[in-house]
């Protein structure tokens, strides 16, 4: 059987002019044990022929694993951020109303916050097409064990569900304080500059402290999105059907971060962060 794979392999790479020397080493590797197949390669022939993106999937294995784990990878992120950016700034406006111009450093901390943010949630949630061997840590199998959202349909257990929405509000904290310090970072940054050279006309307002702001922006995607994108994922798969689940989905997704957006408004002004 790993003969026959083996020999289909480079078969596919002889037609393709490469040979196994040429794959990355991790897919080589591998190939080596017996654990990688036909359609992997396939995959990998087809991004690496593929301008930029070839170039970004070479340098950045990570990336590629998502890229070959999930086919809808690009267009999910596409569509993730085009629709955070216009639902989050649809939410800043209808929020601040009249108040929108004067709060527009406000307005582009957090719209710097939601692409950053949606670029890491898609990340981090998105499957991905691994190339090394297991791991012998028991915690670590049984973390990769978990279903990767709480509404999943397959066998499993109460506790996994449970334990999933916590695992999953951990990672959502670490992604939204991470995005947080990097995207309020340089708000602040350009806003000091700004006014630096306003003299007389700065603007009054002050933006939060980056770490208050960035530890709130944590605790709302750990509450907030990590609900609301269970209960979304859990929509998606147990109750629409194919026929509408397009139309659908970008109506849901599109709500979903209207929501979220005026819901971070209001809770950032709660705690005193705006």
């Amino acid at each position: 059987m790993g003969r026959s794979r083996s020999a289909e392999i480079e078969s596919i790479l002889a037609k393709a002019g490469s040979s196994a020397s040429e794959l990355p080493s991790d897919m080589q590797e591998a190939l080596a044990r017996g654990a990688l197949y036909a359609q992997d390669v396939k995959q990998w022939l087809a991004i690496a022929s593929t301008p930029l993106l070839g170039w970004i999937c070479q340098h950045i294995p990570a990336f590629r694993d998502r890229v070959l784990g999930n086919p809808r990878f690009l267009l999910v992120l596409a569509i993730e951020e085009a629709l955070g950016v216009a639902a989050k700034m649809s939410a800043e406006v209808q929020s601040r109303g009249d108040d929108f111009w004067k709060e527009i450093h406000f307005v582009a901390s957090d719209m710097a916050l939601e692409v950053i943010g949606d670029f890491a949630i898609v990340w981090l949630l998105s499957p991905s097409r691994s190339f090394k061997p297991p791991s012998n840590n028991s915690a670590a199998r049984w973390i990769n064990g978990l279903p990767g959202h709480a509404l999943q349909v397959g066998p499993f257990s109460p506790v996994q569900r449970l334990a999933t929405i916590g695992y999953r509000g951990l990672q959502f904290f670490c992604v939204g304080f991470g995005s947080s310090i990097l995207g309020h970072s340089l708000t602040k940054f350009m806003v000091d500059r700004s006014n630096e050279g306003a003299g007389a006309h700065k603007d009054d307002k002050q933006l939060a402290p980056v770490l208050d702001n960035s530890l709130g922006w944590g605790g709302f995607m750990a509450l907030s999105s990590n609900s609301r994108y269970q209960l979304v994922n859990g929509f998606e798969e147990r109750v629409l059907n194919n026929g509408v689940k397009s139309v659908v989905t970008f109506l849901l997704r599109f709500g979903n971060t209207f929501v979220g957006g005026a819901q971070w408004v209001w809770f950032a002004r709660c705690v005193g962060l705006q």
